[in-house]
């Protein structure tokens, strides 16, 4: 599903159209910033469609460039895909032009639609919860393709991290016309 900013949703196999568009409204989108969600396949070499089908990463990467996304050096793209392999990012870094902040890790969105990287836990009483990542997202710059830790597990602050220093005179702003279900706006 593309959303504003050259954004793009893949949901999750067997999602309806209403859930679709609900889960597509509780994402925080940035300004000058394409946010790619995503599921990869069972076996990890892939990314899930709505319909069931899976698509290789090559075809994945292929599919984003068809749509523009990532296609101008001051637009940043962030994966939001969990567990992402380096098989994945690597199809992608060779088609987008600007920088690129993926996770490697888990995600959590919050109720506002920011999505933090970290990992999943299980406590002493047999609860999961999350833990947001030390290491925070990964940022990937044509004069650092192998990437580096942000430190920030919050998407908005690695985002505005990374644009303050490459960009100091547009740092990222959220997008407010873009409300997530339940917040009021």
């Amino acid at each position: 599903m593309s959303l504003p900013e050259q954004s793009v949703l893949f949901p999750a196999p067997g999602a309806s159209k209403a859930q679709v568009l609900a889960e597509a409204y509780s994402y925080q989108l940035y300004k000058d910033a394409s946010l790619v969600v995503a599921r990869l396949a069972p076996n990890g070499n892939g990314i899930l469609l709505r319909n069931g089908d899976e698509i290789d990463f090559q075809g994945f990467a292929q599919w984003l460039e068809h749509r523009r996304v990532g296609r101008k050096q001051d637009r940043w793209t962030l994966l939001a895909i969990p567990g992402a392999p380096a098989a994945l990012l690597g199809e992608v870094l060779e088609l987008v032009e600007g920088p690129v902040l993926a996770t490697v890790q888990h995600l959590y969105k919050t109720q506002d639609g920011r999505l933090l990287t970290g990992v999943y836990e299980t406590d002493r009483d047999g609860r999961v919860q999350f833990r947001p990542s030390n290491g925070g997202w990964m940022e990937f710059t044509e004069e650092n393709p192998l990437g580096e830790l942000t430190g920030k597990a919050d998407l908005g602050d690695a985002l505005m991290d990374s644009r303050t220093r490459l960009l100091p005179d547009r740092p990222a702003e959220v997008y407010r016309y873009w409300p997530t279900r339940g917040s009021g706006s």
